[in-house]
């Protein structure tokens, strides 16, 4: 999971600045990420799998945001593929639509 510190976007246009929590983009990676072909689910942490037994779906399992030294933003994506996907093409396409 991201850390709690924000991540600011600012418009160069009329300088104005959106502070986003990184749990957010994860929630919105990973539904994403569900969404392709090939990909059978999202891989999860001891927490997700309980919250799952528990009958709470986490939307963000499988997605780990961070910003680099630079401030470029980082998102390393885990997923199960489906059985006989081609997997350069299904890493391609989520490299595309995420």
């Amino acid at each position: 999971m991201a850390d709690s510190s924000k991540i600011l976007l600012s418009g160069e246009e009329n300088s104005e600045q959106i502070k986003i929590d990184p749990s957010v983009l994860e929630v919105i990676l990973g539904i994403a990420a569900e969404k392709v072909d090939g990909v059978a689910g999202m891989r999860g942490s001891l927490k997700s799998g309980l919250n799952w037994v528990f009958g709470r779906e986490d939307h963000g399992k499988g997605v780990n945001i961070s910003v680099d030294d630079d401030n470029k933003l980082i998102a390393d994506i885990y997923v199960y593929l489906e059985s006989g996907v081609n997997v350069p093409k299904v890493a391609m396409t989520l490299q595309k639509k995420l």
